[in-house]
């Protein structure tokens, strides 16, 4: 399983899972894989979307829905607050734009204060070959639908049928 480690915003947790090659396709320094961590978050734009501020305030009304769907796309781009949809949402069959996301598991955890950070993680095992570049958290299930939460770009990951990508997304309140 390849292990991607999405960086949203201020904050992230870095996995202790062997990671078999990196985003872009090069193997990871045996002395130190951090130096290649700390490297590639340089590549990563992340952002809260403009829909992820409804959410947050609708959610702290007491209304909405917990957006902990994982999407992925293909498509080229740079994150902006003003997405509204992954670049080319795929579903787990890289070689199809509809279907369902993969429900995360969220929870609250501390990054510098008591339980600052929502936190989403998740894998996705792909059905289908391809290269996933970006990936988001969605308020609903169905491709193509729903609200956009967070979104992160990075450099394409290759795929083939029956890998997988394991997603840690973070948005920390400071």
């Amino acid at each position: 399983m390849l292990t991607v480690i999405l960086f949203m915003l201020l904050a992230a947790v870095l996995a202790s899972t062997a990671v078999a090659a990196t985003p872009n396709g090069a193997a990871l320094p045996a002395e130190d894989p951090w130096d290649w961590i700390r490297r590639a978050l340089k590549l990563l734009a992340s952002v809260l979307t403009n829909a992820g501020r409804d959410i947050v305030t609708n959610r702290i009304k007491g209304s909405g829905t917990e957006p902990l769907n994982i999407g992925w796309g293909t498509g080229a781009g740079t994150a902006a607050a003003s997405d509204t949809t992954l670049f080319i949402e795929k579903a787990a069959d890289l070689s199809t734009g509809t279907g369902t996301r993969v429900a995360g598991t969220s929870s609250c955890v501390t990054t510098s204060v008591a339980n600052d950070t929502y936190q989403v993680t998740g894998t996705i095992t792909a059905t289908g070959a391809g290269t996933v570049t970006n990936a988001g958290l969605f308020d609903g299930t169905t491709i193509g639908s729903n609200n956009l939460y967070l979104k992160g770009d990075f450099t394409g990951v290759v795929l083939a049928t029956n890998d997988s990508i394991a997603f840690t997304f973070k948005h920390q309140l400071t």
